[in-house]
């Protein structure tokens, strides 16, 4: 089906490219995330999974939704892959509330989809060698895999894991910051 739709837009935009000499480069199938609870990411794995987003099954479903979105009969460009940030969906903010995944969850994900550590709340206190670790984390799991990993992680300032955020933001969900051992 989103195949279908996309190759729609695209008939569309090689039209548009043609009237206008403009260049058609392809088109970026991200999901995008949403602050509305019926288009969170989270919540549409849940209707796949027999659990709450992190639940056993939130692998396949990324590996899954990965290959779907880099495999689609059309121009693809820009990252055209799954995003999982955990601050701009509402059902990813919740499920970070309930603790049902953690940093190394979100990273084991990375490995078939490529989002990396997106939007992350973390402690204030954080040191830098546990930042440094956690990069160096991900920074080993991008060369193995031979892919570029993104990395928004964001130091609260003041405030402890498990202390809820404070975002000042219509782009932000507020959540639970994240414990790091």
């Amino acid at each position: 089906m989103l195949e279908t739709e996309l190759q729609k837009i695209e008939a569309i935009a090689k039209q548009i490219s043609a009237k206008f000499a403009i260049e058609y480069n392809g088109i970026d199938t991200s999901l995008a995330p949403s602050l509305d609870k019926s288009n969170s990411i989270a919540f549409a794995y849940e209707k796949l999974l027999h659990g709450k987003f992190g639940s056993p099954g939130t692998l396949a479903i990324s590996g899954m939704l990965t290959r779907v979105l880099k495999n689609v009969s059309i121009k693809i460009c820009g990252y055209s892959g799954l995003m999982l940030p955990v601050c701009e969906d509402v059902g990813l903010a919740t499920r970070a509330n309930e603790q049902t995944y953690d940093l190394t969850n979100l990273l084991l994900y990375s490995a078939v989809c490529g989002c990396g550590l997106d939007t992350v709340p973390l402690p204030g206190d954080i040191s830098v060698e546990q930042i440094a670790a956690i990069l160096i984390d991900q920074a080993t799991l991008a060369l193995k895999l031979n892919k570029p990993l993104s990395a928004r992680l964001f130091p609260i300032p003041n405030k402890k894991a498990g202390e809820m955020t404070t975002f000042n933001s219509p782009y932000l969900v507020d959540c639970q910051i994240f414990a790091v051992d």
